[in-house]
């Protein structure tokens, strides 16, 4: 069949679909466990609170929830209502904890920002690690609420700069405007996502080095009489799946760093930066 192609949290139990999708976004069993591996390893935490606004973006923190081994209390967040604030207040209240990792939309984190600035957490003895893609990208000044605190952000575009600048004919460009609005209304979704238009641009990249390769061998036939209802099929898309698929090393290395993919057809070896924010920048 004709490959499919995502660039999204792959939350599906499913093993037959990835023979014929291509989706370069990193497994959430990966990112969990990277996450608890880093908080354990490098900053060596012996608690955690996390601050969650989506139930299921719990799947991404399953390795971290029984991997993790010090105290851990989670709490949901909906900015919708006052309870938001009432999840601030109460850790600061009863110090149960000050070490975060806060998975909300990049959209609300600035509001999150002030609002522990406005409950005195923000000295030397917090740290927040915040998980949304595109936290690179908020306005530095939105960091200036720091008072000593740590903040972090997980990347997989540790190369971009902190502001970095989309050019005018770039397709993400509506994005970036709507992203750096926040008194417009939004909606946080994939496609509002720069780190998405990204990870796109990479699987093109991709697509277009396993067509060539397919190429290479023998013309190709494109499909015909082909659509989403019938049950036709490309003769060549299994071909170009393993052309696709097959790539190792350095043969392809796009913005979100090198591409390479396990035996099930997941991509492997994903580089997950860890980028300390601050007012100055990364």
């Amino acid at each position: 069949s004709i490959p499919y192609l995502l660039a999204q949290w792959d939350l599906s139990s499913r093993e037959d679909i990835l023979n014929y999708t291509v989706n370069l976004h990193p497994h959430y069993e990966y990112v969990g466990e990277a996450l608890a591996s880093f908080l354990h390893e490098a900053k060596e935490w012996p608690e955690l609170g996390l601050i969650y606004a989506h139930d299921d973006s719990l799947r991404k923190y399953e390795n971290l929830l029984s991997k993790f081994r010090g105290k851990l209390i989670m709490r949901k967040w909906d900015a919708a209502d006052r309870t938001h604030e009432d999840i601030v207040k109460y850790f600061m209240t009863t110090h149960s904890q000050n070490r975060f990792v806060v998975d909300i939309p990049r959209s609300e984190i600035e509001g999150f920002l002030q609002l522990i600035s406005e409950y005195n957490m923000t000295s030397q003895y917090y740290s927040y690690i915040f998980t949304d893609w595109d936290t690179q990208f908020i306005d530095p000044k939105a960091f200036s609420v720091a008072k000593g605190a740590n903040f972090s952000a997980l990347s997989l575009l540790p190369l971009l700069d902190l502001n970095n600048q989309v050019a005018k004919d770039d397709p993400a460009q509506n994005t970036a405007s709507f992203l750096n609005n926040p008194d417009g209304e939004y909606q946080s979704s994939a496609r509002d996502s720069l780190t998405y238009y990204f990870l796109i641009s990479d699987t093109l990249s991709l697509l277009s080095t396993g067509i060539a390769r397919l190429a290479a061998r023998a013309p190709i036939e494109p499909p015909t009489g082909m659509s989403c209802k019938s049950n036709t099929t490309w003769n060549l898309g299994p071909d170009l799946m393993m052309a696709i698929k097959s790539v190792s090393g350095d043969e392809m290395r796009g913005s979100t760093g090198r591409v390479e993919f396990a035996p099930d057809g997941r991509r492997k070896n994903v580089n997950i930066t860890i980028l300390e924010m601050s007012e100055s920048g990364q």
